[in-house]
């Protein structure tokens, strides 16, 4: 675990989201990657947008830490599924962040560490 710089003092752990639309073709790819880093994530969250292929059952069946949230009502809901990724999970969050813990300044300052948002 990496150390923190903010006020929180809690156990830091890592949820990837998936956002996905038919992806069976990449999605095994995908989830093997992230299982094998170096730092496993400790939840995988598919956010499954109205697929009609394989996309659900492939993610399914990569078992633990990987989770399905299925979405039949296009990409606004899934922006707002992003937006609230535990919302739905059977563990509650134990910390809710305050202002501070957002700031990119409290932020650890280890290299390979970070997050990002990537479009198509």
């Amino acid at each position: 675990m990496g150390a923190n710089h903010g006020g929180f003092a809690g156990e830091v752990t890592v949820t990837v989201l998936i956002p996905a639309h038919n992806e069976e073709a990449s999605l095994p790819q995908t989830i093997a990657s992230l299982k094998s880093q170096s730092h496993r994530p400790d939840r995988i969250i598919v956010v499954a947008d109205n697929c009609t292929d394989a996309t659900i059952r492939l993610a399914h069946e990569a078992g633990d830490p990987c989770r399905v949230r299925r979405h039949q009502h296009g990409h606004l809901r899934l922006l707002g599924a992003c937006e609230h990724p535990a919302e739905d999970l059977s563990d509650p969050l134990d910390h809710q962040p305050e202002p501070s813990d957002r700031d990119p300044e409290n932020l650890p300052r280890e290299p390979g560490g970070g997050s990002g948002l990537c479009r198509r």
